[in-house]
């Protein structure tokens, strides 16, 4: 995290508390100290680890990626709160890969109700003439953030169909169809999981993820 220091006085550690919040984040340590001290009138920088506790989960309020925190500063006692948005990628986890066989098996045994479809644009180059080849950037972005390749197949008609599975941190498997075509630079996703409740929010990180860099 960066913060400014407005204070007259050096800012060496703060302590970090997050509200009770839909995932149960949490930091792992409550003081989070600078690397170096924090000058008045500079600005700073600090990590803090978050891991996932179960007695800090939000009951009884719908899906929420805001997480309200307060920081307090250890030496001089100021407390300021914030809210913390967070991107949804970053709760898929190392472990999200299913064989094959697996996905078409668990792909056909969640019910029609729970599937997601959404056409995102912006997302490719509109050069997949080369299927390998047009579409290694978007493996290598969606590999980059836990979202593991299984397989693909070409349409007579030209369009291209990528299977992928994920899994979060609250370990929700969800299995991913991802549809495109030469010329276009849509996608068509499809996404399916035990839970569609949280299926906007990994639409929303799939496009973040296709979008990037």
């Amino acid at each position: 995290m960066e913060f400014v220091n407005g204070q007259a006085t050096p800012v060496t550690s703060v302590a970090l508390r997050f509200n009770l919040n839909t995932f149960g984040l949490q930091p792992a340590d409550v003081t989070v100290t600078a690397p170096t001290p924090v000058a008045p009138g500079t600005t700073g920088r600090a990590s803090a680890i978050v891991t996932l506790s179960p007695a800090h989960v939000k009951k009884g309020s719908p899906p929420d990626l805001n997480v309200e925190a307060a920081m307090r500063d250890n030496t001089s006692g100021a407390v300021l709160k914030f809210v913390i948005k967070i991107p949804f990628q970053v709760l898929f986890v190392e472990d999200g890969e299913v064989p094959q066989a697996s996905f078409i098996e668990q792909w056909q045994t969640i019910p029609e109700e729970n599937e997601l479809e959404t056409t995102l644009s912006g997302v490719v180059s509109t050069n997949l003439a080369d299927a390998s080849a047009g579409l290694a950037s978007v493996q290598a972005k969606l590999s980059k953030n836990n979202v593991f390749y299984i397989a693909q197949r070409r349409l007579e008609d030209g369009q291209i169909k990528v299977y992928c599975s994920l899994k979060t941190a609250t370990g929700l498997p969800v299995m991913l169809e991802l549809t495109f075509k030469n010329g276009f630079d849509l996608c068509k996703l499809c996404l399916k999981s035990r839970q569609p409740a949280a299926s906007p929010f990994v639409r929303d990180a799939i496009e973040a993820i296709l979008k990037s860099a």
